[in-house]
């Protein structure tokens, strides 16, 4: 009998498309956050300095993935993509495994700080259009990678 393996990817490519529409709408897609953290601390330790989010609006699509890429089960990995998918009305279904996705360190697993100051606006508007330029297949990446890491210093 053979595993199904890689059940994860029409997931996280409609995933990938639905978070670049919050582009330009960062402050929609933090409250989309928010109402993870409140539903799922026991997975999540991270919160917003005034735990509303509201202020703070700046976060890259990176750190959206990170959030169940980390060292969870499986059973917890889809409970957050549960919240994802009905939050940002995905049609895919939920993955069955995660086999070749690398694990983020639980203990720092967003690029951005629990401060959004430690970083500037730049640097987000740089993670976005880079995020933006994968999920297009644009030939800019490049241009962003090498940006990010010019900016980040």
């Amino acid at each position: 009998m053979s595993e199904t393996k890689f059940t994860w990817i029409p997931f996280y490519k409609e995933l990938a498309q639905k978070i670049l529409e919050y582009k330009d709408k960062r402050s929609e897609l933090m409250n989309i956050v928010y109402s993870l953290l409140s539903n799922y601390t026991k997975y999540l330790q991270w919160k917003p300095e005034d735990g509303s989010g509201v202020d703070n609006p700046e976060i890259d699509p990176f750190s959206i993935f990170s959030i169940f890429n980390r060292g969870l089960t499986v059973v917890n990995r889809k409970e957050i993509l549960s919240h994802f998918k009905k939050e940002l009305k995905i049609n895919a279904a939920i993955p069955e495994d995660f086999e070749g996705i690398p694990i983020m360190n639980n203990m720092n697993s967003f690029f951005r700080s629990k401060n959004s100051s430690d970083y500037s606006h730049e640097l987000f508007d740089t993670f976005w259009n880079l995020f933006e330029s994968v999920v297009t297949n644009s030939r800019d990446f490049s241009v962003y990678f090498d940006e990010i890491i010019s900016l980040k210093k």
